[in-house]
C-alpha cells in the first residue's frame, strides 16, 4: 500500500511482488473498501479438506510397508481407521501434492521359474 501510495503503478508492484496484475489489483480494491481488515485472506471456497496431519502421518507410514498400496486401498483404509471419507482421486490428488507418485504395479514371481515346468504348462495349453 506504501509503494502504491509512492506512485507504483500496478505493473510495477506485480513485478516487485511476484504476483500477478489482478492479484495486486483486487488487494487494492479491498483496501480501498474496507481498509486493513480488508487484506486478510477470506476462507478459501469449497469444503474443508478432511485430510489432517495424523492423517498424511498414517499414510506414509502405510507407504514405507513392503506392501502394494492403490488409492482405492488406502482410501479404505483411512476410512476403517480415522472414520474419515476421502475419496481414491482426492487422496490421489493429495499424495502426489506431498510428492508421491503412482506407478503400474505388475505381477511378477518371486524366483526364476523352472523352464522344465513352463515347457509342461506350454505344452498342456496347446490343442
Amino acid at each position: 500500500m506504501r509503494l502504491h501510495r509512492q506512485g507504483w503503478t500496478v505493473s510495477q508492484l506485480s513485478n516487485h511482488f511476484n504476483r500477478n496484475h489482478q492479484a495486486i489489483h483486487n488487494d487494492l480494491t479491498r483496501f480501498s473498501q474496507h481498509g486493513i481488515p480488508g487484506l486478510a485472506d477470506a476462507c478459501s471456497p469449497g469444503r474443508p479438506s478432511h485430510m489432517t496431519p495424523e492423517i498424511e502421518q498414517f499414510l506414509r507410514e502405510k507407504l514405507l510397508e513392503e506392501r502394494f498400496w492403490n488409492a482405492p486401498l488406502l482410501s479404505e483404509q483411512i476410512s476403517r481407521t480415522f472414520g474419515v471419507t476421502i475419496g481414491p482421486r482426492a487422496l490421489a490428488n493429495h499424495l502426489q501434492r506431498l510428492g508421491y507418485s503412482w506407478k503400474r504395479a505388475r505381477y511378477s514371481p518371486a524366483k526364476q521359474l523352472d523352464p522344465d515346468i513352463v515347457q509342461h504348462h506350454q505344452d498342456s495349453s496347446r490343442p
